[in-house]
């Protein structure tokens, strides 16, 4: 903010009173800009100082007075610092004076300013300061009337929220025939009272006259605490305002002794808690699938427990070790320690045949099948058929031979399949079986790798000329080829 708003704010804060810069222009706060700049010409021309040459000192200061004001309010900036600052210019009412216009019944000002404050409201908490509970000019009911409509008034400024009346002496409490009179809905309201006003004018700093960014944050955040504080403190003091007048008022007190008398006359008649209809409790039954069977009839389950099968397991007789599943027991299969654990075990059943003098015939086959039956000739029942016999034997066209190859077929087990490492492993072992030997072939000396071969066929001079049929048949392969 300029220059111009520090300094009018400084001698505003050291003045008793601070005009309204929309009051002293004539217009409205939602006025525009045009009408700003019309309303202080007009001005401008009836209190200039050439205009009143009898009172030249008094005009001076009218138009400077104007003057402010219409360079405050016709920047955009300026005037939103204004409007939002404008309550913290002015000067708080006094507390006398506020007290008197609310028991006249008097309209708050038009002018969106601080209002009605904690220590206005402080006034109301007093019991002499009403002389009955009627409805005359000092009576109870027209002083909260008039208060909590200027609360309400001040709070319809910033929304449009609708508080209930404090209403008249003559309401009742809760009212079945006009709800709208019932005096519980205002201190239902009351009672929970939330104020909608942003309390700017407690703001400690003005964050325009921050030097940089991190001060002016901390300017804000004090501001903010200052606000939040306000705000609730005077909460806080409408809400106790509210129950401080519940407490005294005679529509309050007559519902208590209506609710007071209805207790009384029903523990007076026993129908609140009678105890001719008050039933004796239920002897409680237990079911039969609630209780507990006894430990005789359990005997069984141990039988069943130990009967169980257990889970199937794979065991490595070799290794001495056990497998839960199957592609646990393959790995272990494929293991380097299960290869030793096996060769050594042949090694000890080979020294155990030795020690023993056992022989192995390692040329021994299988025994010969006897060979089959020839088919009876003539007309087979079914009947005399075994079960174990296939369609194939049971059918006379059939030959023997056929027959002998569907039982070879059947009794054939299914292949096991290898893994993919076990795959690798035969075609690296079938790999180096194929490979020959690198060896010269005029002095026939074997080499390890082909590049000391080379290089011995180099240093030697061993090379031999490609024969003339290998020459013939690549030359007639291209030849095709090409023709191709």
């Amino acid at each position: 903010m300029g220059a111009r708003e520090s300094t009018a704010r400084n001698e505003a804060q050291g003045s008793d009173a601070q005009p309204n810069y929309y009051e002293l222009l004539g217009v409205e706060e939602s006025a525009t800009a045009d009408e700003i700049k019309k309303a202080f010409r007009k001005l401008a021309l009836v209190h200039h100082p050439d205009k009143n040459q009898d009172d030249v000192e008094g005009a001076t200061q009218r138009f400077a007075a104007i003057q402010q004001a219409y360079e405050v309010l016709s920047d955009e900036q300026e005037r939103a610092w204004y409007d939002s600052h404008k309550a913290s210019l002015a000067p708080e009412p006094d507390a006398d004076a506020v007290f008197e216009g609310v028991r006249k019944g008097e309209a708050p000002p038009r002018a969106r300013d601080r209002g009605l404050s904690v220590r206005h409201l402080s006034y109301f908490f007093d019991a002499g300061c009403w002389t009955g509970f009627d409805d005359s000019d000092n009576g109870f009911f027209t002083l909260y009337r008039n208060l909590f409509s200027r609360l309400a008034q001040e709070e319809n400024l910033i929304s449009d929220i609708e508080y209930p009346p404090f209403g008249y002496a003559t309401w009742r409490w809760i009212s079945s025939e006009e709800p709208t009179e019932s005096a519980r809905n205002f201190y239902t309201a009351w009672t929970s009272f939330s104020t909608m006003k942003d309390f700017v004018w407690m703001d400690r700093y003005n964050t325009v006259d921050a030097p940089d960014r991190r001060i002016r944050r901390l300017m804000e955040k004090e501001n903010k605490k200052a606000r939040d504080d306000a705000r609730k403190e005077y909460n806080d003091i409408v809400r106790s305002l509210a129950l401080f007048i519940r407490k005294r008022d005679p529509r309050y007190k007559s519902h208590l002794a209506h609710q007071a008398q209805l207790s009384v006359a029903q523990k007076g008649s026993g129908s609140h808690t009678p105890k001719s209809r008050q039933s004796t409790p239920a002897v409680y039954v237990e079911q039969e699938w609630q209780k507990t069977g006894s430990p005789a009839a359990d005997d069984g389950l141990d039988w069943a427990a130990a009967d169980r099968e257990d889970p199937e397991e794979w065991e490595c007789v070799a290794c001495g070790k056990t497998f839960r599943s199957e592609a646990a027991w393959n790995s272990h299969e494929r293991s380097k320690k299960h290869a030793k654990e096996i060769e050594r075990l042949k090694r000890e059943m080979l020294q155990d045949h030795e020690e023993l003098g056992l022989e192995i015939d390692d040329d021994a086959g299988p025994a010969e099948a006897p060979p089959p039956t020839p088919p009876e000739t003539g007309p087979v029942s079914v009947e005399d058929v075994p079960d174990h016999v296939s369609e194939a034997e049971s059918d006379p066209k059939v030959t023997p031979a056929e027959t002998e190859t569907e039982h070879k077929a059947q009794d054939q087990p299914d292949k096991v399949e290898m893994s993919k490492r076990d795959k690798r492993r035969l075609r690296e072992a079938s790999r180096a079986v194929q490979q020959s030997p690198q060896t010269c072939h005029v002095c026939g000396q074997p080499f390890d790798s082909r590049t000391k071969l080379f290089t011995h066929i180099r240093e030697t001079g061993h090379a031999l000329a490609v024969p003339e049929n290998d020459v013939e048949t690549k030359y007639n392969k291209r030849g095709k080829k090409g023709r191709k």
